[in-house]
């Protein structure tokens, strides 16, 4: 994560505190910097799908300093961390996504995929469990499910 004396992440080469961290909101919960994490959350999405994983990168720990418990941007995070093939990084953020909210089929499907990665395939194996009995539709957590019943 990205420390306040830190050089920013978005590339100015000024330190965090003096670039991009002085124009972001202070996080309180209040209904109007809930809004804004949440803007932010929808702009690094935005930015992840269109392939800036840099860039996506970067705001999600922005929105991490802002809100350490946003589940959704651990979860992207873990996600992208996945895709840059840091398999045991990718595992560590998503779960620390369920610990916060383990209710989302696809934070337990996309551990899953990160622990398959890792060859632990019984700890797979209950992460797409989990995604399954929280969504019985969940196609692609069956067929995760039944990658690591044959891989372990």
């Amino acid at each position: 994560m990205t420390g306040r004396n830190d050089t920013c992440p978005c590339g100015s080469g000024k330190k965090y505190k003096k670039c991009c961290a002085a124009q972001q909101p202070a996080y309180a919960t209040n209904a109007k910097n809930v809004q804004a994490a949440s803007q932010q959350l929808l702009d690094a999405v935005a930015l992840h799908q269109a392939g800036e994983l840099d860039a996506a990168e970067a705001a999600y720990r922005t929105i991490l300093l802002l809100a350490p418990n946003e589940s959704d941007a651990l979860h992207y995070l873990g996600v992208l961390a996945f895709q840059r093939a840091r398999y045991a990084e990718a595992a560590a953020l998503i779960e620390q996504a369920i610990a916060i909210k383990n209710d989302t089929p696809a934070f337990h499907c996309n551990l899953g995929n990160a622990r398959m990665r890792l060859a632990d395939y019984d700890a797979a194996r209950r992460a797409y469990e989990q995604a399954c009995r929280l969504d019985p539709r969940f196609a692609v957590a069956f067929l995760g499910l039944s990658n690591a019943l044959l891989a372990g």
